[in-house]
């Protein structure tokens, strides 16, 4: 549409009779949640975010400029993708709102460290994993395997035989509470993660869950996460959270007066200290009086405080196999039938 051109004849109000008349806008009442921008719109199914869960691709090999100097833990093999079986954690507002002022502690008494002692130590750079790219919120895990290359052709038998082992566990849908903060390297010791503790669950379902991945990995001849013998080589399997939570205490309970353990698994079976949220990241190792960051006077006051009253539910197991995401429901625990005669 071509631009209306006014001669410079005409006066101003010429000019303002020709325009057509503007529209009154519209005045909408203030939304008093804001996680919800429309009371009649239904949420989001949760299979929605499976569908953005996986990043572009930005090159065909291995390039850690790409990646903030992050190397591939794995390389890429032709024909195997990479998978890895997870508990997926989408924080809201307020949850989001929580851990971010807990990292936002973290950073800042790593800045005061850095300029308060003398040491001659990298100064390290925290990455964070609680916001996308694009500056959105970003979805945290807890791992349930390591990275597996599936062959092709396992693909399917491997998400089968999981959902089978999940489905005999008897795990069931929980709630899990945080506790606890501490750095920790990964198996080569090239990253280290700032990890926050998830304590025991009720029916121990987090042990259940952890251990039907490792027998499905195992069975199609993968390593298995956190297990005994990779601790006895001595290059740490994954994290250890010794004495921070996570005992076999925390699922004792009273029952007439009696202490009682609830549904455990076998101790030989047993990883509640290893279960964890990574939170951030660095290249660099923190310095040895930061390892325990938790003891930092303001970041354990928001731990004891904050973080620790919040409840994470889970009910699904998420299987990502190469650019897919595959959802594994648990069961809820079925209420006993009866008959017309009771």
């Amino acid at each position: 549409m071509a631009l209306v051109a006014y001669s410079d004849s005409e006066s101003d109000s010429d000019r303002a009779t020709s325009r057509p008349p503007v529209k009154r806008l519209r005045h909408h009442p203030p939304v008093s949640n804001p996680d919800v921008s429309h009371q009649s719109l239904p949420p989001l199914p949760a299979a929605f975010h499976d569908l953005y869960a996986t990043s572009m691709r930005t090159a065909t090999h291995d390039d850690p400029t790409l990646h903030a100097g992050r190397k591939r833990a794995i390389p890429h093999m032709d024909g195997h993708w990479p998978s890895h079986l997870y508990l997926e954690w989408h924080p809201n507002s307020s949850e989001s709102s929580t851990v971010e002022t807990l990292l936002q502690r973290v950073q800042a008494a790593t800045s005061n460290f850095y300029r308060t002692a003398s040491t001659t130590l990298p100064k390290q750079h925290i990455h964070t994993l609680l916001l996308t790219p694009l500056s959105t919120r970003a979805p945290l895990h807890i791992s349930l395997s390591r990275t597996l290359p599936l062959p092709t052709d396992k693909r399917q038998p491997f998400l089968d035989a999981l959902t089978a082992r999940i489905r005999a566990s008897g795990a069931r849908p929980f709630d899990a509470a945080l506790s606890g903060l501490k750095w920790v390297p990964n198996y080569d010791r090239s990253r280290w993660f700032l990890v926050i503790g998830v304590r025991r669950s009720d029916g121990d379902a987090l042990n259940k869950l952890l251990l039907s991945s490792n027998q499905t990995a195992k069975a199609f001849g993968y390593p298995e996460l956190y297990s005994q013998a990779a601790k006895g080589n001595g290059h740490g399997d994954g994290v250890d959270m010794s004495g921070t939570w996570g005992s076999a205490a925390d699922a004792v309970l009273a029952i007439d007066g009696k202490s009682q353990k609830t549904d455990l698994v076998a101790a030989k079976d047993d990883r509640s200290q290893a279960f964890h949220i990574s939170l951030a990241w660095s290249l660099e190792a923190p310095p040895d009086e930061l390892f325990d960051i938790s003891a930092e006077q303001e970041v354990k006051q928001w731990l004891d405080q904050e973080v620790s009253q919040m409840a994470i539910h889970f009910d699904i197991v998420k299987a990502k196999v190469g650019n897919a995401i595959h959802s594994i429901g648990l069961s809820p625990k079925r209420h006993e039938e009866k008959g017309i005669l009771g």
